[in-house]
């Protein structure tokens, strides 16, 4: 390590170092960034407040070097991909800048400046490195951590960066409900557009509200999905990404956030089946005669119904996964599920009725006679669609009714 320290002070005290051409100067600005975020990350070592001083030197010249250049193009990609290439001595010292901000004791006005101008970076892939990794700063500098999520979630306009700033406010939350869930809501609100990158923030966006909903009933976030779930058709995508988050919390260990991951996943499935029912009863006639935007706005409708479907069955221990031991499903399961899958059971299309018949047969020793009875509904809601004509359905039924006759 006092060897690395040594390498890295030579190099960048070398007396040359500033007049070879400016893309071999970037290359070596990259380097000694690099260098210095590796040691700086090994907190088995000591840093003496010299060496700190010296390394902080080297990498605030490497984030105030011109490259990368400005690229409109580049930031354009970033905001559905966010990645960039190398050499890069800006990126690199802005990613070990964010180290070297973890490591020091109290803060460093010098880094702090350079924390805040690097965060305002007219390149993309710089500001990312900053707001991605504000986290590290959590115990260090927490009021300039609140200071530039604040900033980025109100002023930014990449996709690519807000996705790493609202990687922050997941990993932070805890520490700040009401003001996570204000952040969240405001980058939500701005990526109503369609663009490169939104669906990806959004659906970030919506983790942290089904997150904070489920765990501390939070105010702001139960206001925006209550929003959600008073236009499903403006905010199908949105709700199927609830949905899956949903989906993760059915066999939460703890009960509380079980039943509530249960009502809301209830409350979507109504409002889905809800907008099922309407689109049809105004247009009785045959589906392929429906204008493309009613058909559209139903397939997002069934998308979202047969996306509660499937969470039910890969939550419930139906299928077939190979770690369900060591992921035990609550005996409450099906008394939880029971109003949903009764819901589920009449609505007929072929893939969601599949699902269903599936999870509700897992069931078949906890309530005989009422899996019975929902196997009835499937089958003749079912039947509408041909569903009695898929054999992988004939299986499942024949299967069970081979169950009940041999008890």
């Amino acid at each position: 390590m006092v060897r690395a320290i040594a390498s890295i002070r030579e190099l960048a005290e070398h007396p040359e170092l500033e007049n070879v051409h400016p893309e071999l100067l970037n290359q070596a600005l990259n380097d000694l960034a690099e260098a210095t975020e590796a040691l700086l990350k090994n907190e088995t070592y000591a840093l003496a407040e010299a060496d700190l001083k010296m390394l902080r030197q080297v990498v605030i010249k490497a984030s105030q070097d011109p490259h990368p250049f400005p690229n409109a193009e580049r930031d354009e990609g970033f905001q559905e991909s966010p990645s960039w290439g190398k050499p890069a001595a800006r990126i690199a010292a802005s990613e070990a800048l964010m180290i070297l901000a973890w490591r020091e004791a109290t803060p460093i006005e010098s880094t702090k400046e350079a924390i805040v101008t690097l965060s305002r970076d007219a390149c993309a892939p710089v500001r990312y490195q900053i707001a991605a990794n504000l986290n590290l700063i959590f115990k260090t500098n927490r009021e300039l951590m609140w200071e530039l999520l604040d900033e980025s979630a109100t002023r930014e306009n990449n996709y690519g960066v807000l996705q790493g700033t609202l990687a922050v406010l997941q990993r932070c939350a805890w520490a700040d409900v009401p003001r996570v869930a204000a952040l969240a809501k405001h980058v939500f609100s701005r990526s109503l557009e369609s663009g490169r990158g939104a669906d990806r923030v959004r659906e970030q966006c919506v983790d942290i509200f089904i997150g904070l909903s489920l765990w501390h009933e939070e105010a702001t976030c139960t206001v925006v999905i209550n929003r959600m779930l008073s236009a499903p058709k403006d905010y199908s995508k949105d709700i199927r990404n609830a949905i899956f988050d949903l989906g993760n919390n059915l066999t939460h260990e703890k009960e509380v956030v079980r039943d509530r991951a249960f009502k809301l996943l209830q409350r979507i499935l109504t409002v889905s089946l809800a907008g099922m029912r309407q689109v049809e009863a105004e247009h009785p006639a045959p589906y392929g005669t429906w204008p493309e935007n009613v058909r559209t706005e139903y397939g997002e409708y069934v998308h979202n119904v047969d996306s509660v479907a499937q969470r039910l069955y890969f939550s419930s221990g139906a299928f077939g996964n190979p770690d369900a031991e060591s992921t035990p499903v609550p005996s409450s399961f099906y008394l939880s599920a029971a109003p949903l899958l009764k819901d589920l059971a009449s609505v007929g299309h072929a893939h969601t009725a599949h699902y269903v018949l599936q999870t509700v047969a897992h069931f078949a020793s906890e309530d005989p006679v009422g899996v019975l009875l929902l196997v009835g509904d499937i089958v003749r809601a079912s039947s509408a669609y041909g569903y009695q004509y898929e054999s992988m359905g004939e299986d499942v039924v024949i299967s069970l009714m081979e169950r009940y006759l041999s008890e």
